[in-house]
C-alpha cells in the first residue's frame, strides 16, 4: 500500500518472492519484477522525493523472512517485528541487506497466541521515505 501525506493513493500485489520498488519503471532489471510507485500531482512534496529514488530498494522474501537493501540514496526508515528496542525512526543503511521480519519469530509467537501466552503477532512491515533528516512530522 503507498501513502502519500497520510492519504493511500495505490496498492500493489507482486507475484515473484523478490521485488524491486522504483520511481520509473527500467528495462535492465532481468527477471526482477518491479513495483513503481505511483504518480503524485506534480505540485506535491512527494514528486521532488520520487525523482531522488532512482536505484530504489530491493525487497526479497524466503522461507527464512522478509528482507530489504535500500539502493537509493535519500534516508528509508522501517518498522517491523524485528524492530530494534527503542524509539525510531530506524534508518536502513545503504547497500546493505537487513532482515525486516523472521519468520521463526512469527511462528513461535503464532503458536504462543493460539496456547493463550500472547497477543497475536505483528506481522506488518512500514518502510518510510524521507526528503532531509527524519521528522516524526515529515513522511
Amino acid at each position: 500500500t503507498f501513502i502519500y501525506g497520510g492519504r493511500v493513493v495505490g496498492e500493489a500485489q507482486v507475484q515473484s518472492l523478490d521485488c524491486r520498488l522504483v520511481a520509473e519503471p527500467s528495462g535492465s532489471q532481468c527477471g526482477m519484477e518491479q513495483v513503481v510507485f505511483p504518480k503524485p500531482d506534480p505540485r506535491e512534496p512527494t514528486q521532488r522525493l520520487l525523482s531522488q529514488i532512482e536505484r530504489g530498494v530491493l525487497v526479497a522474501s524466503n522461507s527464512r523472512g522478509l528482507f530489504v537493501q535500500r539502493l537509493c540514496p535519500i534516508p528509508v526508515s522501517w518498522n517491523a517485528p524485528q524492530a530494534p528496542p527503542g524509539p525510531g525512526p530506524h534508518l536502513l543503511p545503504s547497500n546493505e541487506c537487513v532482515e525486516l521480519f523472521r519468520t521463526t519469530y512469527f511462528c513461535r509467537d503464532l503458536a504462543r497466541y493460539f496456547q493463550g501466552l500472547g497477543p497475536p503477532p505483528k506481522f506488518q512491515v512500514t518502510l518510510n521515505f524521507w526528503e532531509e533528516s527524519p521528522s516524526p512530522s515529515h513522511t
